[in-house]
């Protein structure tokens, strides 16, 4: 009565549908992570927000700013060309 069941098309159908539900709940539960992973960003930026401004010259050192085909810019320098 059941025979077509264990004919290729409906064993291939079905392993198929298997496929998509163990594919949709990853994806579930990479959508959990993501929005765990969006929710701590939101906190650490929520924290920032009111802190003092620092001003750029503490937070960045005036060091070699880039190294390119062995020609390396130094930030030094360039403050004193622009002075």
């Amino acid at each position: 009565m059941y025979r077509f069941l264990l004919t290729p098309r409906w064993v291939a159908f079905h392993l198929l549908v298997v496929a998509g539900i163990v594919a949709m709940v990853n994806l579930g539960v990479w959508q959990l992570r993501r929005l765990d992973e969006r929710r701590a960003f939101n906190a650490v930026v929520e924290a920032r927000y009111d802190l003092e401004p620092t001003s750029l010259d503490s937070v960045l050192p005036l060091t070699t700013i880039a190294t390119v085909d062995g020609i390396t810019a130094d930030a030094g320098a360039a403050v004193e060309a622009v002075e």
